[in-house]
């Protein structure tokens, strides 16, 4: 394969992109009236325990409600949770979340999961940006690399650890993160942000907020340079990072009732990577490559709200998304149009009903080469489903039965139910007990029903190369799952805040794969000898998992926030004799324990000083030893629209590993010690 060298043609193209873009906001707010109102910035040191407990929340039931009323294990990620973490993109967010496995496999690649089944894509999380997934059907998971957000905009990031078929569809299995951003009328204003570092080399972001007759709009642009990680070596790797991006939202009240949101944006950049695979049948043929993968893509979306009365209103949401990948190993583009109702009301007085129907419809394209391709390159999905849930009041402000059922229909597997019973008791006021049983089922991915990969050219006496090939099975079927969950939540007092969530999960019909009889092949040239791996449904297991967090009010500047994970995996092969019994040593994907501490300290004369601490545990399947991450974050306002900061991040080791997914091939790299400063101004 041909080495792909890396242009810097178009680095200053996209510098005086943002900085027309950042003069043509200066004018503009040069011309506003005075007096735009400045965003509430909300102190979360010194935030009440209560107010915490009480945050309204939309994820666990698609209808607001306050976060210690669900029944599920849910935690939200603030925005001030985000600007204090000093993170940069959305991924490394996941990192404070209990129960979350978060690791990076090279500079612009993550690994994210819940409960278990970590890899490049984790094929049981479905991630959504105000309510539109981002879950890939090309390998079931998420491309981390393009979900690129302007972490100012991000009004909280709900994140569910359990099940979320009910309302959420197939491939909801282990848990959803649903990414929400602020109103327009929140942003009102100019934004600009600057970031440099030894890893940051350069990130900036200009956005502007204003108002229009019944509405108000913001528009951003957003561009940054990252750098790669470090090799086996220690020297860099070639796995840079940069893109540019660019976006709007608008909020319209079109009546007392009625209310309109259209949002979208487009994304432009290249990642780099080190890939390892089959790219020529001779013997001893060279298995890396260094190559640049081009990232285009955008999206738009428009979501209309009536109130029909006090109990009752219905939402309308549509979008289109596509993106193209272009990569000399597998060329990708992949189109989705949705369309989403629902209709929710409470009826008679003790029944709080939200039922809803989608239609999606996916069509992809894709290019291969050598090493990796798809049966067929060219596929038109179809998907239908509906849903109902009833929030039944046994007991006013004391006990509630959630009630719902889920119906999901495409023509590529048979039809599927998945029912979702949940329990929640309020004893007091300050503690609540929930408990739920539900199923949620994964859809195979283009990967899992037609991928043909060859992974690496093996020893063989015949004289002849010989090959490991990954086959898809068009015969596939679903994966599923059968979760009881149970937790509990109170607040001790005004400073002392906890939750426990035990779990224990029953698997049918996981992927895995067995021995296939080898052939030849004699094209492509030369002739080589092939030993095929087939996909099918043949693991299935168990997994017990225990999540703690707590929240401790120090004194009235220093908040502490502490999360504890603990999770057992017991997988097996179902069919005698089957090659699935290695596969089920991936339960090692995932790291047996994790914890982790965040303390958010006020000082005086408006600094702030926060420190985050990370302990993840080893992985034995990939030999990637245990470590602890450790980042700090100092900020001073010299003004009320200004911030400073200068964050480190991965403070505790010059550089580790942190996962070494064979997924696609990726080279895994290592994390480096890093350092940044970020200027923030809103005028």
């Amino acid at each position: 394969m041909v080495k792909t060298s890396r242009s810097n043609m178009k680095r200053p193209i996209r510098l005086a992109g943002c900085l027309l873009m950042f003069l043509a906001v200066r004018r503009e707010v040069g011309a506003q009236e005075p007096g735009l109102p400045v965003p509430q910035r909300t102190d979360l040191a010194s935030m009440n325990i209560e107010d915490l407990r009480n945050l309204q929340v939309t994820s666990a039931s698609k209808n607001e409600q306050k976060l210690s009323q669900t029944a599920a294990a849910m935690y939200v990620i603030t925005q001030e949770d985000i600007r204090r973490s000093g993170m940069t993109s959305v991924a490394e967010l996941m990192r404070m979340v209990p129960g979350m496995d978060v690791a990076q496999v090279d500079a612009n690649t993550w690994a994210i999961s819940s409960r278990g089944f970590n890899d490049r894509f984790a094929n049981k999380l479905l991630v959504l940006i105000d309510g539109r997934a981002v879950y890939t059907l090309t390998y079931s998971g998420v491309y981390w690399e393009v979900q690129d957000l302007v972490l100012e905009d991000i009004d909280r990031v709900e994140v569910i650890r359990g099940p979320g078929g009910l309302l959420w569809g197939a491939n909801a299995v282990n848990g959803v993160i649903n990414i929400i951003t602020k109103k327009a009328e929140d942003t009102q204003g100019a934004l600009l942000t600057v970031e440099n570092g030894n890893q940051e080399r350069t990130s900036t972001t200009t956005q502007f907020g204003g108002r229009a007759k019944n509405g108000a709009y913001r528009i951003f642009t957003k561009y940054f340079d990252r750098e790669p990680f470090a090799n086996a070596s220690g020297g860099n790797a070639a796995d840079g990072w940069d893109m540019l991006h660019g976006g709007f939202r608008s909020d319209w009240h079109l009546s007392q009732r009625d209310t309109l949101t259209v949002q979208g944006d487009l994304y432009n950049g290249r990642v780099g990577r080190t890939i390892t695979g089959v790219f020529s049948f001779a013997p001893n043929a060279p298995e890396t490559s260094n190559v640049w993968t081009q990232l285009d893509g955008g999206n738009i979306l428009g979501r209309w709200r009536r109130t029909l009365s006090s109990t009752s209103d219905v939402t309308l949401q549509i979008y289109y998304d596509h993106y193209r990948k272009l990569d000399p190993v597998l060329g990708e583009h992949r189109q989705m149009g949705d369309i989403d109702f629902q209709h929710h009301f409470v009826a008679y007085s003790r029944h709080d009903i939200t039922w809803g129907a989608e239609f999606r419809r996916t069509v992809d394209h894709m290019v291969g080469s050598l090493a990796l391709g798809f049966r067929p390159n060219r596929r038109n999905e179809l998907l239908f489903s509906g849903f109902v849930q009833d929030q039944i009041g046994l007991v006013r402000d004391r006990l509630r039965l959630n009630l719902g059922m889920r119906y999901e229909a495409d023509k590529i597997v048979p039809p599927e139910i998945l029912p979702d019973i949940r329990l929640i008791w309020t004893p007091t006021v300050r503690q609540t007990l929930w408990m739920a049983v539900s199923r949620a089922g994964r859809t195979p991915s283009r990967a899992d029903a037609g991928l043909d990969v060859d992974t690496t050219n093996v020893p063989s006496s015949s004289g002849l190369a010989t090959t490991i090939e990954f086959d898809g099975n068009p015969n596939i079927g679903d994966e599923y799952l059968v979760a009881f969950q149970a937790g509990y939540r109170a607040q001790y007092g005004k400073r002392l805040s906890a939750e426990l969530t035990g779990y224990h999960n029953r698997y049918t019909s996981v992927r895995g794969t067995s021995q296939g009889t080898p052939f030849v092949e004699t094209d492509p040239g030369p002739p080589h000898v092939v030993l095929p791996q087939i996909y099918n449904n043949s693991i299935a297991g168990t997994t017990d998992g225990v999540e703690a967090s707590s929240t401790w009010q120090v004194a009235s500047p220093w908040k502490v926030s502490a999360g504890y994970t603990w999770l057992r995996m017991n997988l097996h092969s179902i069919q005698p004799g089957d090659r699935s019994a290695d596969l089920a040593a991936n339960q090692g994907t995932s790291p047996a324990q994790q914890f982790n501490v965040r303390s958010y300290l006020n000082l005086p004369r408006n600094i702030q000083f926060d420190s985050m601490l990370y302990f993840v545990g080893g992985l034995s399947i990939f030999s990637v030893p245990a470590y602890t991450r450790l980042d700090s974050r100092i900020a001073w306002r010299p003004v009320e629209d200004m911030e400073l900061s200068v964050t480190g991040q991965n403070l505790s080791q010059p550089r580790h590993l942190e996962f070494t997914s064979t997924n696609q091939g990726i080279l895994a790299t290592q994390v480096k010690r890093s350092f940044y400063g970020k200027v923030t101004w809103r005028f």
